[in-house]
């Protein structure tokens, strides 16, 4: 390569600089705008909050560092660098700007409102549980925690009577009577965003209910906290049951949960 080919590669010429270093501001404020006006939360769990201020910190340096010339690129560099950087950008703004397509289909019951899943230990008092009935009324954004602590602890709920909401949600491997009592979980983003929640089952007093056991349907149910057997003939465990006593429809609430 001769001399002149050589000092023609590394011209860097100031349109350049200016270009990549506004390419990099804007998907920096794009990042940072998702970020402090919580949109971002549509897409990804808030556990991600920190690693995109310090994503739109490094960008800023970098356009800083591209203007003052310390980042070296050519003319030809900076377009495809421009384009590299704003389509990004915009994946990031525009379906967030316009929410009725952030989320579609049944994940939009989700709303993009991040509910953490949180812990009952330090607590006197349980939100929704009445000791003295054996009765326990979950609200919606309750319903991740209850859902660990009766997991966890479900020798000391069994017999309880349960008041809680959710969508119903089939699964093969259930019995023909089962179902899952189901919220929206989202563990890293919203690819990932799938039903977890209660096993529920009918029983003879819900059986006149049972046309409500539509997939997706949301529902109020009233039931008992009981232990059996979870799944079909070919995978069956011991598991918690919701022993349904009646069913009726729900509102859909709003919200997807996480764990902290």
């Amino acid at each position: 390569m001769s001399k002149i080919t050589q000092n023609s590669s590394l011209r860097n010429p100031l349109f350049s600089r200016i270009v990549l270093c506004l390419s990099l501001s804007f998907l920096s404020v794009s990042i940072a705008w998702s970020a402090f006006s919580g949109s971002y939360t549509f897409l990804t769990t808030p556990r991600v909050f920190p690693y995109l201020i310090i994503a739109s910190i490094m960008l800023i340096l970098l356009a800083f560092c591209a203007l003052f010339n310390v980042c070296k690129v050519s003319s030809r560099e900076s377009f495809r660098i421009l384009v590299a950087i704003c389509i990004p950008a915009l994946l990031i703004v525009i379906p967030l700007q316009n929410r009725d397509y952030a989320n579609f289909g049944f994940d939009k019951y989700a709303g993009g409102r991040a509910i953490a899943i949180k812990d009952f230990q330090g607590y006197k008092n349980f939100r929704g549980l009445d000791q003295a009935s054996s009765t326990i009324s979950v609200s919606n954004d309750d319903f991740g925690t209850w859902y660990d602590e009766i997991d966890h602890n479900v020798n000391r709920y069994k017999g309880y009577k349960i008041i809680v909401n959710g969508f119903v949600s089939k699964s093969r491997s259930l019995g023909s009577n089962q179902f899952y009592v189901a919220r929206h979980f989202m563990s890293c983003c919203i690819l990932d965003m799938s039903p977890f929640g209660f096993v529920g089952e009918i029983s003879s007093s819900s059986k006149n209910d049972f046309s409500l056991v539509k997939e997706h349907q949301w529902i109020h149910v009233i039931a008992h906290i009981d232990v059996g057997n979870v799944g079909n003939d070919n995978n069956r465990r011991s598991g918690v049951i919701l022993r349904i006593d009646k069913i009726s429809e729900a509102a859909p609430p709003s919200g997807y949960f996480y764990r902290q």
